[in-house]
């Protein structure tokens, strides 16, 4: 279980996920739904002769009967939501790749930096915009 209390299987704060392009570091989460749990994290990216934090939203498949695995951080399904699974996986890579092609075609499309697999798992890395959720933004229209 987490430790953050706001979801039972997200990542523990401080938790870092390696496979992408760097490794990114668990710092919130932001949200999570029936598919999955998307998460600010940060990461040390170079800068000419620098490094500095730079942070993203991290999307997570994870779907509704999942748990993590002994090291905590592998996701764990039951052999009965296995095909399932496996073909929902397959799914949310295809839309990661796709999100990644159009997003610079649409200025109103958040950008996806990359998509990479890890933890028995998918992610796809993204332009984290502060500022509230669209829920809170609808309040004001």
């Amino acid at each position: 279980m987490a430790d953050n209390n706001k979801y039972e299987w997200a990542l523990p704060i401080g938790t870092t996920i390696r496979g992408g392009q760097y490794p990114y570091e668990v710092v919130d989460v932001l949200g999570h739904g029936g598919f999955g749990i998307t998460y600010k994290v940060k990461a040390r990216v170079p800068l000419n002769n620098i490094r500095v934090d730079v942070f993203f939203a991290l999307k997570e498949y994870f779907p509704t009967g999942c748990w993590r695995g002994d090291n905590g951080a592998t996701m764990e399904c039951s052999p009965s939501l296995a095909a399932d699974t496996k073909a929902g996986l397959k799914d949310f890579i295809t839309e990661g790749n796709r999100l990644q092609k159009i997003c610079s075609l649409n200025p109103h499309i958040v950008n996806v930096n990359e998509v990479f697999e890890a933890n028995a798992t998918a992610y796809f890395v993204m332009e984290y915009l502060s500022g509230g959720d669209l829920r809170q933004m609808r309040k004001f229209l």
